[in-house]
């Protein structure tokens, strides 16, 4: 991918948008939004290579995945995107508009093929020329993600990662990912959406978050995010085009063994074993190493312990070696102990510094209610509606500033979700407590990532 197209640039409006995206849908539409350039003023007609979909995404070239970007473009057409904005008069309103306005696709799709795509002209405010209020990642970030999901928490922690918290009530995050009916229980949810997407963050991306559920009784209501900083998973050199032009035709053999390993090995590492070692040698291998992690054996290293089987001529007494093997991981861990407590108090320490951050935040926020009479009009509609209906604000005695804040004393959930209204409401404002805290809580993170 060419190196001024690894930025992907789009309004917060329309990140928070509510759409029912696949994984293919999603990745067009973000290589869409990738060929756009800084100063353009208007679409244009934009051009997709099925190839370069194949390469940046790491796909396997086979029919299959032709025939799912083959369908792409139209079922683009059809989809309803649902972006929330504020018009010129304060009302809130809901734009409801298609991504596509037209595309154009060969009858036959082949790798060397292309499709043209333009984007829906309602989303030019949300696209072009954007000064302020605004969401820019490198896509190289999300070209590891293979759930929608996925991509779309990244997008949604990502926006929030100066600030370092983000609080969701958990029906709206559902809503937002089209999920309230396929994972209605909370438990599949945190498992299939919140804990698989803190793994593959955490793996693939320069963000990672932890986590804590906020309670109404026993039932989750909410979620406080942390978030951190990560060490981005691919290299920043401008070296990708070069490599992929003069890449080399890859065997069937290659191509079969490389989505199996793909994880934990490099193409380059697999090409120079192949090269090496006999091809049924190699396949031992990465049967041997993959049976061990189905049941549930610890390897420190997976991609070392592939090169290394693959040098061994015969795999089938393997018990020394697995002697030999356990016997590394107990002295390992026994000399990581100390390591291990001294991450263990900067990991306390850094909780301790977000939840200073978050005290700070607190006064602040209402010193702006008090003095920001349209954004407390604002809270106190968003607290008469939805989840809040129930807490019946205008049963508060006192202004609607004293209303507020008794809900926010009475509630850690509204607190959380006021606090987070205001600071996406007027960001400037809570600079100099960013100042303060996020030098710090990044060395920190710093020095824990480095253990």
């Amino acid at each position: 991918m060419v190196a001024n197209n690894n930025i992907i640039k789009k309004s917060h409006e329309l990140v928070e948008a509510r759409y029912n995206l696949n994984i293919w849908e999603i990745r067009v539409f973000v290589k869409m939004i990738s060929l756009l350039h800084q100063n353009d003023h208007e679409f244009a007609t934009y051009r997709i290579y099925i190839k370069d979909m194949i390469r940046d995404f790491e796909a396997e070239n086979n029919k299959d995945v032709y025939n799912r970007i083959k369908v792409v473009p139209e079922n683009l057409m059809k989809k309803i995107i649902s972006i929330p904005y504020v018009s010129d008069e304060g009302e809130e309103r809901i734009l409801k508009t298609t991504l596509l306005s037209s595309i154009t696709q060969p009858q036959n799709l082949k790798v060397e093929s292309f499709i043209e795509v333009s984007f829906d002209p309602k989303l030019k405010p949300y696209l072009l020329q954007l000064k302020e209020k605004f969401l820019m990642y490198d896509i190289r970030n999300i070209l590891r993600l293979s759930s929608p999901y996925t991509v779309r928490m990244y997008e949604f922690l990502k926006q929030y990662e100066k600030i370092g918290i983000r609080v969701f009530q958990v029906e709206d995050l559902k809503r937002y990912l089209f999920v309230e009916e396929k994972y209605s229980r909370y438990f599949d949810f945190k498992k299939r959406i919140i804990l698989h997407s803190q793994k593959k963050l955490k793996q693939h991306t320069d963000i990672s978050f932890s986590f804590e559920e906020i309670k109404n009784g026993r039932r989750v209501v909410a979620i406080r995010f942390f978030i951190e900083k990560n060490k981005p998973k691919f290299n920043s050199n401008k070296t990708s085009d070069k490599s992929d032009k003069n890449r080399q035709k890859h065997s069937p053999i290659f191509q079969e063994l490389y989505p199996k390993v793909r994880d934990w090995i490099s193409k380059e590492v697999l090409l120079q074993l192949l090269k090496k070692h006999p091809e049924q040698q190699i396949r031992n291998a990465i049967t041997y190493t993959l049976n061990r992690i189905t049941k549930g054996d610890v390897i420190e290293n997976i991609g070392g312990h592939i090169v290394a089987m693959s040098k061994q001529v015969s795999l089938f007494d393997m018990v020394e070696e697995k002697k030999k093997e356990q016997q590394q991981r107990i002295n390992k861990r026994q000399q990581q102990r100390k390591q291990q407590d001294k991450k263990k108090l900067l990991e306390q320490k850094l909780n301790q510094l977000k939840e200073e951050k978050y005290q700070a935040i607190d006064p602040l926020v209402l010193n702006i209610l008090q003095t920001e009479e349209q954004i407390l009009r604002e809270i106190k509609q968003l607290l008469s509606n939805g989840t809040f209906r129930s807490l019946n604000i205008e049963a508060q005695a006192g202004s609607d500033y004293e209303k507020v804040k008794k809900m926010m004393e009475q509630s850690e959930l509204v607190q959380g979700t006021v606090i987070g209204k205001v600071i996406k409401r007027v960001p400037q404002y809570f600079e100099q407590i960013n100042k303060k805290y996020n030098s710090q809580i990044t060395r920190l993170e710093r020095q824990i990532n480095m253990m």
